[in-house]
């Protein structure tokens, strides 16, 4: 029975390196999505600010010349076209966190398993030994009785 509990030993620890390993890349995974979320804000703040910039100096004037417009356009169009290309790829990487949440969710409940299954081994061999104790008890007893 001892090979048993050592064999399931084994691999709890095994289920347990991975589970580890997926907490280490759901970790990374989430790290990634926060660096990405802060780019994102300041790739905001960036186009807000420069909007704040032509608008002080449409307030300044009331023409403005055609190379300004144009620069102005130029850069918005930029900002919106790397703004959503931003948002997209903070989206991929939530449903790739998703998904690496639920592999990690069922490699806990196989650790949960295993270690549940660990105790019950563990519980019955121990159980086994008191029984195999007592009837060597008994046996004892009983011989120093006859003995008597």
């Amino acid at each position: 029975m001892a090979l048993r509990s050592e064999k399931v030993s084994k691999i709890a620890r095994i289920i347990d390196h991975q589970k580890e390993v997926i907490e280490f890349q759901v970790q990374e995974i989430s790290n990634r999505m926060t660096l990405e979320k802060g780019r994102l804000n300041h790739m905001e703040e960036e186009l807000q600010n420069t909007i704040d910039r032509f608008e002080e100096r449409l307030h300044d004037r009331t023409v403005l010349n055609s190379e300004e417009v144009n620069f102005l356009f130029g850069m918005a169009s930029t900002f919106f076209t790397r703004l959503e290309r931003k948002k997209r790829e903070i989206s991929k990487i939530e449903k790739e966190l998703e998904a690496q949440r639920a592999v990690f969710w069922e490699a806990y409940k196989k650790k949960k398993a295993i270690d549940i299954f660990q105790k019950k081994i563990v519980f019955k061999e121990k159980r086994e030994e008191a029984i195999v104790e007592q009837k060597n008890m008994d046996y004892l007893s009983l011989s120093t009785r006859l003995r008597k």
